[in-house]
Parts: structure tokens; sequence; C-alpha cells
């Protein structure tokens, strides 16, 4: 199981990856498959009506897996289109809510056509389909407080008898900043983001997402919950790697730490930010009376990617290391040191009170998170940097 070329997967216990590169808020992929949300449409246009003069025909086509049609609205009347009735789409949306329409079109005529959309009023925001244009997605939003209805519509329009633009896989959102990948039905905040060996859930409920439509933690009380991580051996006594590829968004608001990765205040990944010198990683363990065994790596850069590895060999001279970008920072000795044995069974990203710094109060973006029953070797971090490395531009 693996997320790119040559990825080190054995000792391998549990791994997510937002496929930053590759997913977007148009594409899904295996393992991220897209922010939380509902389609409260019909997923295909053969359940949406017909208003009289328009036109909407299967096309015996395919697109993505969906069926495709080719439409127009009424000729010589650009509001005469294909449209849906959602039951208590205001209602959802809430009264300071915004809804958004979308859809996916594609025009293989010589003229380019404008396609216009109606979302409970008439409201100037045309899209212009350029002529002999591939796939593409539309998409419009309108505040909640501006519909006076639940009556959705799409007006391809080109004013005439035989000519069609060619449609499929609407979508109709509440609340969303940006359309997101095509859904039939609902993704729930555990099933969004899956972990790469299948076996334990990763929650986005706390989560926020930035314009690309990639989980971020936002500096506020924002956290990702990856439940059970006691179940894959990893904490108290255990050899173990957690790696990340990270980027600080946004300094914390207060105090001078903030989690990336940790079990919750026992190990972990966090980042340090002591006035006089400047952001730093940092990386260790504590123990029942609140005792610390940490280290540091030199100063990092806001909004930067970087490839951080933390490995842990138990009642070692040299067994915690830190790795940036597969060079080797430090090392530290867990020797006459009695790690916490901490009841909480969960592992969090960007949150929780990790090594004596209370809740997450920087924003960060961890793309991929990897964890390791097992130590990687320095020549395995370097293989797995070198795999990360032209992919996130480190």
């Amino acid at each position: 199981m693996y997320t790119g070329p040559n990825i080190i997967n054995d000792g391998l216990v549990f791994g997510y990856d937002t496929a930053y590169g590759v997913a977007d808020n148009n594409t899904a992929t295996r393992f991220y498959q897209g922010k939380p949300t509902t389609n409260l449409a019909p997923s295909s246009l053969a359940d949406w009506g017909i208003e009289s003069g328009a036109v909407k025909t299967a096309t015996g086509n395919y697109y993505n897996g969906q069926p495709t049609y080719n439409c127009r609205a009424k000729v010589g009347e650009s509001w005469v289109g294909i449209y849906k009735t959602i039951s208590n789409l205001r209602t959802t949306a809430g009264s300071s809510g915004t809804v958004t329409l979308s859809c996916f079109v594609k025009n293989t005529n010589s003229s380019s056509y404008p396609l216009y959309a109606h979302i409970g009023h008439d409201f100037s925001s045309t899209k212009t389909i350029a002529a002999n244009s591939d796939w593409q997605r539309v998409q419009w939003t309108v505040n909640q407080s501006s519909m006076s209805s639940d009556y959705v519509e799409l007006r391809p329009y080109t004013n005439s008898t035989n000519v069609y633009l060619e449609m499929t896989m609407p979508q109709v959102e509440v609340n969303i900043s940006t359309a997101t990948p095509w859904l039939n039905g609902s993704r729930s905040s555990t099933d969004a983001l899956k972990d790469l060996k299948k076996l334990i859930n990763i929650n986005l409920n706390n989560a926020s997402f930035d314009s690309a439509g990639q989980p971020i933690t936002d500096g506020t009380d924002d956290q990702i919950v990856v439940s059970g991580a006691d179940n894959l051996n990893f904490g108290v006594g255990s050899r173990f790697t957690i790696e990340t590829v990270v980027k600080l968004l946004a300094m914390p608001t207060s105090g001078n730490t903030s989690a990336i990765c940790c079990k919750q205040t026992c190990v972990g990944i966090d980042w340090y930010y002591p006035s006089a010198t400047g952001i730093k990683f940092r990386y260790g363990i504590r123990n029942s009376t609140n005792g610390q065994q940490t280290s540091e790596s030199p100063v990092v850069d806001l909004n930067k990617w970087y490839h951080v590895v933390f490995t842990y060999e138990p009642k070692s001279s040299t067994g915690m290391k830190l790795y940036v970008n597969a060079v080797h920072q430090s090392s530290r000795s867990n020797l006459g040191f009695s790690e916490f044995a901490n009841s909480s069974k969960d592992f969090y990203i960007g949150g929780s009170a990790a090594l004596g710094g209370g809740p997450n109060r920087g924003s960060i973006h961890s793309a991929v998170v990897r964890m390791y029953n097992k130590p990687l070797s320095a020549s395995e971090v370097t293989h797995n940097y070198k795999t990360y490395k032209n992919r996130f531009n480190i």
C-alpha cells in the first residue's frame, strides 16, 4: 500500500495522504475523496426536469463514469432551461448561508456560448464556454438571503435548434467556499480521508479546508483525529517513526508551541517559537511528572514545505532522532526516562496538549502523515524524502 513510487512500506502501520498536487476541488483520489459535503441535487441530469422548449438528450457517452447529455435552453428565451426544485434547500443553508451550483460542461462547437444559472432567483453571472473546449467545471454561488425559492436551473444558451452543450455531473452544495469533488449523496467527516492501511478512521470534523480543498488546521481549535492509535502499538515502550510533510501557515497567536503530530501529552512532533531565535521543529516525550526529553531543529520558515521525521528506539543513548529534509538534525538519549503511559488512545494532527504546549495555536497543513512500527534508518528517511521532494518542491 503506497501513495507514490517507491515509498518505504515495510513497517507502515498508519498513514494518510491528501494527494496535494494531485487532488483538488474537482478531483477526488483513492485515499482523499475531498471535503465532507452533501450533493443535495440529483446527481444525474436524467433526474432533472426540462422546461417547455428546452432540450436534454442522452448522448450515450460518459465522462468520469457518468452519463452525458446534449443540452440547450429554449431558442430565443435564455431563461427557459433544465431545472430541479430541491426541498428545504434554503432551510438547509440557513439564513446566513450560501448555495453553490456546479456542473461539468463541454463545447464541441466552433463558436462560444453562454451558460446561465438560476439559484432561487435570477442573478448576473454568465459562464462563457469557449469554442472547441474540452470538459470543464463551472459553478455559481449565491447567498441564501437572496433566494426566494428552492428552485435551481441550468441554462445553456446556444440560441439554435440543433446546437448543444454537452453536460453532466450536476451538484448543489450549501455553505462551502467552492464546489468540492463531485459525488452522489454525502461524504462524511470520517470517510473523506482514508487510512492507507484501511484500519483506522480519520476524523476531519474539526479541520478547516483551504481554497484548493485541502484539510488544514487553522490555529484556533482545529485538529485531525486518528482514533485508536494504541491499536497500532504506538507509544510507550514501542519502536516507531512519525513522518510528515508539513507547511507552517501562520504563527501561534499565544504561547510558543503548537502541535504537528502527537500522541496526546505523551510523544510526538511540534513546532516551537522561542522568540529570540525563530521558528523550529521540536520533538520529544514526556513522563507522568511533566518531565520532558526534547530537542529541536535549526530555524525554519513559514509557508514552505518540509519533510520531517522523528524516530524512536526505547532505552537507547541515541533513541530519539530528528530529520528535516533528510538531514539528521539531532539525537537524544532516552536512557533512564520513564515515558508517560497516557490513557488517551488517540493521535492528533494539528492539535492536543502536545509536550506541554497546550492546544493547537498555529496553523499548519500536514499533507502527508505516516507512522511505522520501527525506527526508519537514515537511508530509508532519505529514500522517502527523495520521493516527496519534487512533488512538494522541497
